[in-house]
């Protein structure tokens, strides 16, 4: 079995796994989704699962390995906002006081920072857009190392991708 085909696999299993936590989870906490959230990420996979098959055909490696990256990232990001919320919704208590003191120690006081960059609209505003972006960087690096036949980094990325969040989501479990 090559390489590609264990990440492939791994990621699979990260995505299966995500997915059957967050399920579960929200099961446990009484959330409840509207089932009507699940068709953009059915619909993706649906409109694009064919069209890497079609491409996979035709032997346009580069199209389909940037193909089923984006379809991994954009379903595993679904099964990890799931995740996300359920265990935001455990009621686990919040960390944010020990946090605030340890601001504070390090002589921070938020409040203070949130009033300074008030005062700079445009610098609230860039602030605002690099936080807002994180996702469309996200789809375009995946382009970029797709549509550049860099598809060992491309699976290296995606897969790290993945293991970051779920890394976020553990410590968020411990420390919300």
């Amino acid at each position: 079995m090559s390489r590609l085909s264990r990440d492939f696999l791994l990621k699979l299993a990260l995505l299966s796994a995500t997915g059957l936590a967050g399920g579960s989870i929200a099961l446990a906490v009484g959330l409840r989704f509207p089932w009507t959230d699940a068709l953009a990420p059915l619909g993706i996979l649906v409109t694009l699962g064919p069209c890497a098959m079609f491409y996979q055909r035709r032997h346009e490696e580069m199209f389909v390995g940037t193909l089923l990256a984006v379809i991994q990232l954009l379903l595993f990001t679904a099964c990890f906002t799931v995740l996300m919320y359920s265990v935001a919704a455990t009621g686990a208590p919040l960390c944010d006081d020990a946090l605030a003191r340890i601001d504070s120690a390090l002589g921070i006081f938020v409040p203070d920072i949130a009033a300074w960059a008030s005062r700079f609209p445009l610098l609230t505003l860039i602030v605002n857009l690099a936080y807002n972006s994180t996702l469309p960087q996200t789809l375009v690096v995946v382009l970029l190392l797709g549509f550049t036949g860099e598809r060992d980094t491309l699976e290296q990325f995606v897969l790290r991708f993945m293991l970051v969040l779920l890394v976020t989501v553990a410590i968020f479990s411990v420390a919300p």
